[in-house]
């Protein structure tokens, strides 16, 4: 058997989000299997110095709009595919997949927040951005399998897709603890942050919920002595409702903005902080709470989605909506020593469970069962 895995996340914005560590784990434990994996690529680049995967370069036009991107997709893609010799294609761009022709396919499946959250996603934009959504719909229909990254993300392609069960796997993501390894925390690397202050990493759209979460920080300033770290890129618009949010609940001298950190700086935050606070509405993974609990931070999440799933005991967790409860949290892991420990402990249990030799494992057996190996 041979397979073709689609690596292109790597090359575009994705590569420093969710999709792209994903892809880079999979890519590095799939390094050693017992049958060739060709990475299809926009450049020429491995995935990682230490990967030893053939690599093709699939030509794409430079910037593709999303009706450009479909019929690459229909009528160019099918043949690079095909070059690769391969019996099944994984596709990990939801915007990449081809119809199987000669070949068997496979989408991993991350979550549907546009169907979730339709008016987020859809108030004011545009033809193509909608037209892209549709045909992710359709890419996920029309795979032979799908491998879900959580429980909870096979539910929605079940009910919101009316995907069959048996066409879905779950395969969870693991955790790289070479990524983040425990160090010191006073290594913060250069970045000016307070001496006590809790941890919130990624971006800013609504169903994150940051104005919540800064809503309980607000309502418990007064009572506890940590600042608040909002580690992440943000896009112009978000950055601006941001601060804005911070100006109006006057917590101007409060909340740290550092922007994107490389791994070796998150790291240092995760092992420094309080703790992380991810009062997310929805996730396809919420892989942030693995990385926080594998360098000893205490966890404060959501109980909604998949976050329980994933977090298991070892974390604080409220409903997203509840900014009194959330406060309360947050002061609760603040004064007690004892429960900051605790939910370390079981943080480090808890992560050893997700591991990318696991995922790999569970991905190969996915490829043998779709190629009809089994």
């Amino acid at each position: 058997m041979r397979v073709c895995l689609d690596a292109t996340p790597l090359d575009t914005a994705h590569r420093h989000r969710g999709i792209g560590r994903f892809v880079q784990g999979l890519v590095d434990a799939l390094a050693g299997a017992p049958f060739p994996i060709v990475q299809l690529r926009r450049s020429w680049a491995p995935a990682s110095p230490k990967n030893l995967m053939e690599v093709r370069r699939a030509w794409r036009p430079p910037k593709p709009g999303v009706r450009l991107q479909w019929l690459w997709n229909e009528l160019r893609l099918p043949g690079e595919v095909r070059a690769t010799g391969c019996h099944v294609f994984h596709a990990n761009d939801p915007q990449g997949l081809t119809p199987g022709r000669g070949y068997a396919t496979i989408a991993t499946a991350y979550d549907l927040a546009h169907l979730r959250f339709p008016r987020e996603y859809y108030d004011g934009a545009s033809v193509d951005t909608r037209l892209g959504l549709r045909r992710m719909e359709a890419n996920y229909r029309r795979a032979d399998h799908l491998i879900a990254i959580s429980e909870a993300t096979k539910r929605e392609f079940v009910e919101l897709l009316g995907i069959p069960p048996e066409r879905i796997s779950v395969v969870y993501p693991g955790f790289d603890p070479a990524r983040f390894a425990p160090g010191e925390a006073s290594a913060t690397h250069g970045i000016p942050v307070p001496e006590h202050f809790f941890l919130y990493v990624g971006a800013a759209d609504p169903r994150k919920n940051l104005r919540g979460m800064l809503e309980a920080f607000a309502l418990v300033k007064e009572r506890v002595p940590e600042s608040f770290v909002l580690a992440g890129k943000l896009p112009p618009a978000e950055a601006t409702a941001v601060t804005g949010w911070i100006a109006a609940l006057g917590l101007g001298e409060r909340v740290v903005l550092p922007g994107y950190l490389p791994d070796p700086v998150l790291g240092a935050l995760y092992r420094a902080a309080t703790a992380f606070v991810f009062p997310s509405h929805y996730e396809g993974f919420g892989l942030p709470i693995l990385e926080a609990m594998g360098c000893s931070c205490p966890v404060i999440t959501s109980t909604q989605s998949c976050l329980p799933e994933i977090a298991g005991d070892a974390a604080v967790t409220v409903h997203p909506d509840d900014t009194e409860a959330l406060a309360d949290a947050l002061r609760r892991v603040s004064e007690n020593e004892s429960l900051r420990e605790q939910l370390r402990a079981r943080g480090k249990a808890r992560v050893a469970q997700f591991s990318w030799q696991r995922c790999a494992a569970e991905t190969l057996k996915v490829y043998e069962h779709v190629a009809g190996r089994e």
